[in-house]
């Protein structure tokens, strides 16, 4: 078989343009101090920001059982925040209304889990 010849593209080298910068000299007591103290300063004795740190919250996973009923008004609340231009998941709906629930008052909790339909505590059974 012969060899292909491979034309390689060469790089042509790009001017720069380079300027000189040139020393100023230092004149004057004050001038010679002043240019001694940025010399000879260390870099260790420049105070650097303390660093604010912030924990990341620690993440639980949950599982629970919902009604039919509130998972569908679950996905509403979901669609109406992506038809508003936000997009979110059914996590950020319940984590969304546990916010605003925590300021009701007391009374008004109770009447919220009063109103609530009781369900079966637990995984429903399995089918076999």
């Amino acid at each position: 078989m012969p060899a292909i010849a491979r034309k390689v593209a060469t790089k042509k080298p790009i001017a720069v343009a380079s300027k000189k910068v040139s020393a100023k000299k230092v004149t004057g007591p004050k001038s010679q101090k002043r240019a001694a103290a940025i010399v000879t300063k260390p870099v260790a004795a420049i105070p650097k920001p303390a660093a604010k740190f912030v924990p990341k919250a620690k993440l639980i996973r949950d599982s629970f059982t919902l009604p039919e009923s509130d998972h569908d008004l679950l996905k509403a609340c979901k669609k109406l925040a992506i038809s508003s231009g936000r997009e979110t998941r059914k996590s950020e709906v319940i984590r969304a209304a546990i916010q605003v629930f925590s300021k009701l008052s007391t009374a008004q909790q109770l009447a919220a889990y009063n109103a609530l339909d009781a369900i079966a505590v637990g995984r429903p059974k399995a089918k076999h």
